[in-house]
C-alpha cells in the first residue's frame, strides 16, 4: 500500500509538472508575439500565428452599445510594419490566466496599453491557441480596450 501512494504521489509530480511546462509553453508563444510587435517584427509575429488567426475586439461606441471590430492579419501586421520609427507602443501584460485541454489552450491576459510611454488604455486580451505541428500556435485574438477602472500595474 505504502508503494502505490508513493507511485500515485509521484504520478500527481509528473503531471504538474508536465502541465507547467505547457503552460509554460503557451505563455512563451504569447510573449514571442508581443515581442514581434514592440520589434515591429512582423516575420517573428507571424511565427506565432495561425494562417487562419482571427483578431476582434469588443467595444463601445460613444452611446455606450457594444459592438465587435475584427481586424485582418494582414491589415494587422501591416499597421506594425508601417509605424513611424518616433512611435513606440508597449502593451505590458498584467498575468496570465491559461487553462489547457488536450491540444487547445485560452489564455485570459489584462494588460496596459502605452503609446510613447504615456497610458492610453487598459483591457483584457482572450487568446486561443492550438498546438499544431509540435508548436503552440495563436488562433485568435479577442480584446477589450477601456480608459477607466483600470487595474493597477
Amino acid at each position: 500500500m505504502k508503494n502505490f501512494v508513493i507511485f500515485i504521489s509521484l504520478l500527481s509530480c509528473l503531471s504538474s509538472v508536465y502541465a507547467q511546462k505547457k503552460q509554460n509553453a503557451v505563455q512563451q508563444t504569447i510573449e514571442t508575439f508581443f515581442d514581434g510587435m514592440h520589434k515591429a517584427d512582423t516575420l517573428l509575429i507571424s511565427t506565432t500565428l495561425h494562417t487562419e488567426c482571427q483578431l476582434s475586439s469588443v467595444l463601445n461606441d460613444s452611446k455606450g452599445e457594444t459592438f465587435i471590430r475584427k481586424e485582418s492579419i494582414s491589415n494587422f501586421k501591416r499597421s506594425i510594419a508601417n509605424k513611424p520609427s518616433n512611435v513606440t507602443f508597449e502593451e505590458r501584460i498584467l498575468n496570465y490566466d491559461i487553462k489547457i485541454d488536450a491540444n487547445m489552450a485560452i489564455a485570459w491576459t489584462p494588460y496596459h496599453f502605452y503609446l510613447n510611454e504615456k497610458f492610453l488604455h487598459c483591457g483584457v486580451n482572450v487568446f486561443v491557441l492550438a498546438y499544431l505541428e509540435d508548436q503552440w500556435k495563436i488562433l485568435s485574438i479577442t480584446d477589450t480596450r477601456r480608459k477607466e477602472e483600470c487595474p493597477k500595474e
